[in-house]
């Protein structure tokens, strides 16, 4: 059994050795971490036994992992390029993601490394399609534009953000068109979740969380799709005011109540006090304790400033403070949100009533 300090002690050979026989995600993770500590060490033959012994799966940051081996591989010299050109055909999405972010970077002006994107976006995977398009688009490659503009309505919403990117970078005037139809989608779908917010007290319960549940998944989709655009410093900010916030706190809370609060765990991969060869079962995640009216306070404090941005006349702000607000907790915002009133709606905690609003003929 390793000890609590496992990379103490062990060389490259005894890494992958271990990485062999580990029973769980854990115990590779940190297996991992020691060829994360000592990159260097490891000789091409090594690296390639990691880059084909990890399993292909997002848990543990896994992503990251194919992609530092990979660059390790390619360093290596023409036997490293070589091994990951006959790697790609056969490649799961994680190594293939890899393989062609590392060669693309590698070899700019490599025409194999042209085919091997531009046949890249004859897969079926939609993330491989997204990182060939963001490479292609960083070589500056314009030989498949109508072909990338193809993707355009490609039912995920990362291809199409991508698609974004690409056009947006060779071919402003046609971008033109697909951002104000992507900020469309988002204007429309965040008018929609902030009018809701904001007629609470002309529904019930059960219609807001109804009208919610509708439109939550719809503003996730629309904001990942967002493209990647600067703010322009020139322009102001727009945030809601101190007391506006305030007011829609109260608002909801009197609406929806104080005792809609929910558990929510931060990140269900990790856990406090895990021993090196422990099954994650035995040391669950320390969940936190959410309340449902202030979640939804914190998705509308973020999206309204957006739609005034709009009504401004600064759309890139708009499309920025969007952008950011999705990356860095607005997805994990949405998700909770509508895990809570999906629980809160489907097993009847919150029942249909007629409405004033319905009643009333209005």
């Amino acid at each position: 059994m390793l000890g609590q300090d496992t990379c103490e002690g062990l060389t490259p050979e005894q890494v992958v050795e271990h990485l062999h026989t580990a029973q769980n995600g854990t115990t590779q993770l940190k297996l991992i971490n020691c060829y994360v500590e000592h990159r260097d060490a490891y000789s091409l033959p090594l690296l390639i036994e990691l880059f084909r012994l990890v399993p292909a799966d997002y848990r543990n940051g896994n992503e990251s992992f194919f992609a530092a081996v990979a660059s390790d591989i390619q360093e290596s010299g023409p036997e490293g390029d070589q091994f990951l050109f006959d790697s790609y055909a056969g490649a799961d999405e994680l190594r293939a993601i890899a393989i062609l972010m590392t060669l693309s970077d590698a070899r700019p002006e490599d025409p194999s490394v042209t085919v091997m994107l531009h046949t890249a976006l004859d897969d079926d995977r939609p993330l491989v399609i997204e990182e060939a398009i963001g490479c292609l688009r960083h070589r500056g490659d314009t030989f498949v534009f109508e072909r990338i503009l193809g993707f355009t309505d490609h039912p995920d919403p990362r291809v199409r953000g991508a698609v974004l990117d690409y056009v947006i970078a060779f071919d402003p005037l046609s971008a033109a068109s697909l951002i104000e139809n992507t900020v469309a989608e988002m204007r429309e779908v965040s008018r929609i979740v902030c009018t809701a917010i904001e007629m609470a007290a002309t529904m019930s319960q059960y219609t807001l969380l109804l009208r919610l549940r509708e439109s939550l998944p719809r503003l996730d989709a629309a904001a990942i799709t967002l493209p990647k655009l600067a703010p322009r410093i020139e322009d102001s900010s727009s945030e809601l005011s101190k007391d506006d916030r305030e007011a829609i706190r109260k608002l909801l809370r009197d609406r929806l109540g104080t005792n809609l609060d929910f558990w929510e765990i931060f990140d269900p991969f990790e856990g406090e006090g895990l021993e090196v060869d422990a099954e994650p079962s035995d040391h669950p995640p320390e969940p936190v304790w959410w309340s449902l009216p202030d979640v939804l306070a914190e998705i509308y404090e973020k999206i309204k400033p957006g739609l005034q941005l709009l009504d401004d006349g600064q759309p890139t702000n708009a499309i920025w403070t969007w952008r950011m607000w999705h990356k860095f907790g607005g997805a994990r915002e949405v998700l909770s949100a509508l895990r809570a009133i999906h629980h809160l709606l489907d097993d009847e905690h919150i029942v249909p009533v007629i409405d004033r609003t319905l009643s009333d003929g209005r």
